[in-house]
């Protein structure tokens, strides 16, 4: 028998907790019992309650970005000199481009592609207790809450770098992305989804984490030393 994906990930408590909340968030939003509810509604409510609970999760830019440069952003930001893109606001400090996101900042991936993300965020665990996360960890936990609700949901991968989660209801599947706030027809793709195991889903989740634990290392001593030598 194979395992389910909060038992490869190992936080079968940590989902069961988020699994209560959202039958909380269930009986104070809608009027029928969960058990009567058509999967298409679960499907949708569940849909709903990850799009405000659970975030991506910017790096923590105090670890990373000095205070001068924190200032320099937000300088930029009010005087209006900063280049707007989509996604964010986007400035360049030392030859680094930074992506303004919230309270936080992120790197954006012409430093490199993984660092895009904190390490912490890859993980099922994870999101389930700090609530933010990132492509993976999002269709992992979508994945986790979905099959104990009983909707026929598989994470599937949607490009080279993204992944999201993917729901049959009433035979159409429907790729459902809390992270990039889209609900999309398999149909409506030029390319199909590529389905993606469970345990695939674990293996790049483990990867991903590795790789954002090696390149935040890297380009932090970069950094430590581009600013020893500019006080000389």
């Amino acid at each position: 028998m194979s395992k389910s994906i909060e038992d490869l990930f190992k936080c079968r408590k940590d989902v069961d907790k988020v699994l209560k909340e959202f039958k909380d968030y269930w009986n104070r939003t809608q009027n029928i019992p969960l058990e009567k509810a058509p999967k298409g509604e679960i499907a949708k409510t569940l849909y709903s309650f990850m799009i405000p609970r659970f975030q991506i999760l910017s790096p923590e830019y105090k670890e990373f970005f000095s205070k001068e440069e924190v200032e320099e952003v937000k300088r930029r930001e009010r005087e209006g000199t900063a280049i707007k893109k989509e996604g964010g606001t986007v400035v360049s400090l030392d030859n680094t481009r930074f992506r303004f996101k919230g309270e936080g900042f992120s790197s954006s991936p012409a430093v490199d592609k993984h660092f895009s993300y904190y390490s912490r965020n890859t993980l099922l665990g994870d999101i389930a207790k700090t609530k933010k996360g990132n492509c993976i960890a999002m269709t992992a936990l979508f994945t986790a809450l979905g099959r104990r609700l009983g909707l026929d949901v598989k994470p599937v991968k949607i490009s080279s770098s993204h992944a999201a989660p993917e729901v049959v209801i009433g035979g159409r599947k429907i790729v459902m992305d809390p992270l990039l706030k889209k609900v999309t027809p398999v149909s409506r793709f030029e390319k199909p989804p590529l389905e993606l195991s469970d345990s695939e889903l674990f293996v790049n989740a483990v990867r991903s984490k590795k790789f954002i634990e090696r390149d935040f290392k890297n380009v932090s001593k970069k950094k430590r030393l581009m600013r020893r030598r500019s006080r000389h």
